[in-house]
Parts: structure tokens; C-alpha cells; sequence
């Protein structure tokens, strides 16, 4: 399979590079857009619920607890229904 992949690694890596380029060819940021609403996303529920409601951890004192807790299961939550529709 190794051996596959990396005879066809030129038509792989042109076939992502299409699939990138006709995604976000409408778009201004482009790939950014991609990188940006998600971290926006996080960091703004992290400060309201973090710092404006006081939402903790139980039992931990760190500060950066919660928003490391946060920002892990909103990734797991907004990358499930890109996978579920992928398949």
C-alpha cells in the first residue's frame, strides 16, 4: 500500500490541491476563512463563558483550563458532521 501511494503521490497531492483550489475560489481569505472562524468561534466562547459567566473545571485551579477543554470538544463537535457527510 506504501508503495501505491507513493507511485501515485503526483496525482494525489494535484487532486487535493484542485479539490482546495475549487472549495475556496469564490472566496476572498480563502484557506485562512477555514482557520479563522473556527479559532474566532472558540475564542469568543471562551471569554464569555470563561471570563464574563465564570464557568469552571471542577477541581482544577488553572485559568487556561476550561478554554483548552472548550476549544477541544467544540473541534470535536464542528469536525463530526464534516466527517459524517464526507462518508
Amino acid at each position: 500500500m506504501l508503495t501505491a501511494l507513493w507511485r501515485f503521490r503526483h496525482f494525489i497531492l494535484a487532486s487535493i490541491i484542485g479539490e482546495l483550489k475549487g472549495r475556496f475560489a469564490r472566496s476572498r481569505l480563502g484557506l485562512l476563512w477555514s482557520v479563522l472562524h473556527p479559532l474566532a468561534q472558540a475564542t469568543i466562547f471562551a471569554l464569555v463563558l470563561g471570563e464574563v459567566l465564570g464557568a469552571k473545571i471542577g477541581g482544577i485551579d488553572n485559568k487556561a483550563a476550561y478554554p483548552i477543554y472548550l476549544m477541544s470538544g467544540l473541534a470535536a463537535w464542528s469536525l463530526f458532521p464534516k466527517f459524517s457527510i464526507a462518508v
